[in-house]
């Protein structure tokens, strides 16, 4: 007898050896997959409970491709699960499938009010002989000893508020 071109091979078959699962048919046979359990849901009830997911997690898809990728694998996550479809199932789901779970390409997040500028502070009313707070050097020089009195109190009362 001639040898086959895969010596191998052969001299593994002719001395007992063989590869696993080569011969052994138990190991060839797989377990049956278990039957998933099907999940029915009207499109109001499933819009319905998208609405409530969508208030919690504002960016997630719901609309086109990506919204049907993300149902796909909700559905898919509830029928190995064994779950329902309703809203406490589905935010189950959501929070385990968070990572895998698409955004919505459209979505641009809310940005909150601007912060209300200071008030400014309200222009003293000031008699004529009186200097401003904002008084130049050459005003300071010009004026009288009674209005730097007034200006120094006035500016002291400024800084202490």
């Amino acid at each position: 007898m001639k040898p086959p071109a895969n010596i191998e091979k052969y001299r593994a078959v002719c001395s007992g050896h063989r590869r696993a699962g080569y011969h052994n048919r138990e190991e060839n046979e797989t377990p049956a997959p278990k039957l998933k359990r099907a999940i029915r849901a009207d499109v109001p009830e499933i819009r319905q409970v998208v609405a409530e997911i969508k208030k919690k997690y504002p960016w997630l898809a719901d609309t086109g491709d990506a919204g049907n990728a993300n149902l796909s694998k909700i559905f898919s996550w509830l029928q190995d699960n064994d779950g329902q479809f309703d809203l406490p199932s589905v935010k189950v789901a959501v929070e385990v499938l968070l990572p895998e779970l698409d955004s919505d390409p459209k979505y641009v997040p809310s940005q909150p009010p601007p912060t209300p500028a200071p008030p400014k502070p309200e222009q003293e009313k000031l008699e004529s002989w009186q200097l401003p707070l904002t008084a130049s050097k050459q005003q300071l020089h010009k004026a009288s000893p009674e209005a730097l009195k007034d200006y120094l109190r006035r500016a002291r009362e400024a800084q202490k508020k």
